[in-house]
C-alpha cells in the first residue's frame, strides 16, 4: 500500500514502518527554522530598540579590542586656547618687567613731560577755538533785533574785552605747547639736554602759566555777569538768530580747559625743575687742582685777558 508524501512522491508503508518518519522530520525541522527566525528577529528588535546597549555589550566582548576614550574636539581647543593665553600674559608681564627695570627716573621724565604737554595743547586749543567762536558770533549779532518785539539781542552793558584776553592768554599757551611738541622730535630737545634750552623752556613755561592766571583771575572778576548773562538768555531768546545755549555752553567749556591748560603747565614746570636738579647717575665734575704759584683761568678770565682788564 501507498502513500502520498506531502512533499511529493509515493512512500511505500513498509518503508515507513523501517525508516524515521520523514513528516515528523519535516515538521520538526520546519518548526526549529521557525523558533530561529522568531529568536533572531527578537534578537534585532532588542538591538534597535537599544542600540547603546548592544554597542556596550560588542565592546566587552573579548574578541573586540577596547580602544581608549577620544578627547573631545572642544575641550582641546579650550585648553589650546586656555595655553595661548597664560603665554601671552606671561609675555606681557615679562616685558612689563623689563621696561620698567630698565627705564630710569630721567626717561620717566621726559615722557611725563612729554604726555603734559599733549593735554595741555589739547586743553588750550579747546579755549582758543571756544573763545573765538564765541567772540565771533558777537561781531556778527551785534547789531542784531529779535524778531518779537524789534529790540537789539545784545544789551549795552555786555563786554567782551576780557574775553579777547583770555583769547590772548590761550593764543600763548597754545603756541608754546605746539612750538615744543613739535621741537620735541629731536631726542636732544625733549630730554632738554643743554643748559639753554632748560632755561628757555623754564621761562616759557613761567610766561604761559603767568598769562592762564592772569586770564582765569579776569574771567572770575569781569566775565561772570556777561556769562551769567548769556546763560540766562539761553532762556529768554532761544528762537532768535543767535544760539545762546551753544555760547554758553563755550563759555562754560573755555573757563575749565583754562584751569586744565593751567595745571598741567605747572606739571611741565615740576618736570624741567627735575631735570635741572637730578644727577642720577651721572658723575660729578671733579674740581680742577691747581699747584702751588699757579692760578686757575677761566673762561671769563680769558676773556677777561685778551679784552685787557
Amino acid at each position: 500500500m501507498t502513500l502520498i508524501d506531502p512533499t511529493g512522491g509515493l512512500v511505500e508503508i513498509s518503508q515507513l514502518r523501517d525508516s524515521p518518519s520523514c513528516l515528523a522530520e519535516e515538521f520538526s525541522s520546519s518548526s526549529d527554522d521557525e523558533e530561529e527566525e522568531a529568536e533572531e528577529g527578537d534578537e534585532e528588535e532588542e538591538e534597535e530598540a537599544d542600540p547603546q546597549a548592544a554597542f556596550e555589550e560588542e565592546l566587552s566582548s573579548p574578541l573586540v579590542a577596547t580602544p581608549p576614550p577620544p578627547i573631545p574636539k572642544p575641550r582641546r581647543r579650550r585648553r589650546r586656547r586656555c595655553q595661548r593665553l597664560r603665554y601671552r600674559k606671561r609675555s606681557f608681564l615679562t616685558t612689563l618687567k623689563t621696561s620698567l627695570t630698565e627705564l630710569n627716573k630721567a626717561q620717566l621724565n621726559h615722557r611725563l613731560r612729554l604726555v603734559f604737554r599733549i593735554v595741555s595743547l589739547i586743553a588750550s586749543g579747546t579755549t582758543l577755538g571756544a573763545l573765538g567762536s564765541v567772540l565771533y558770533t558777537y561781531e556778527m549779532t551785534k547789531h542784531a533785533h529779535s524778531h518779537h518785539d524789534g529790540s537789539l539781542l545784545w544789551p549795552q552793558n555786555v563786554s567782551f574785552v576780557t574775553t579777547r584776553v583770555q583769547l590772548a592768554a590761550a593764543v600763548v599757551a597754545f603756541a608754546g605747547d605746539l612750538g615744543f611738541f613739535i621741537a620735541s622730535y629731536k631726542p636732544r630737545v625733549r630730554r632738554l639736554d643743554a643748559a639753554l634750552l632748560k632755561s628757555f623752556a623754564l621761562v616759557a613755561t613761567g610766561v604761559c602759566i603767568s598769562v592762564l592766571a592772569s586770564a582765569i583771575g579776569a574771567y572770575e572778576v569781569a566775565m561772570k555777569p556777561t556769562l551769567v548773562w548769556t546763560c540766562e538768555a539761553k532762556d529768554l531768546h532761544w528762537d532768535e538768530v543767535v544760539d545762546f545755549p551753544f555760547l554758553c555752553g563755550e563759555l562754560v567749556a573755555s573757563r575749565w580747559m583754562m584751569v586744565v591748560a593751567l595745571v598741567f603747565q605747572a606739571l611741565i614746570l615740576a618736570t624741567i625743575l627735575f631735570d635741572m636738579f637730578y644727577r642720577g647717575d651721572r658723575p660729578k665734575k671733579p674740581k680742577a687742582t691747581v699747584k702751588e704759584g699757579f692760578k686757575a683761568i677761566t673762561g671769563w678770565q680769558k676773556v677777561l685777558d685778551r679784552v685787557g682788564l
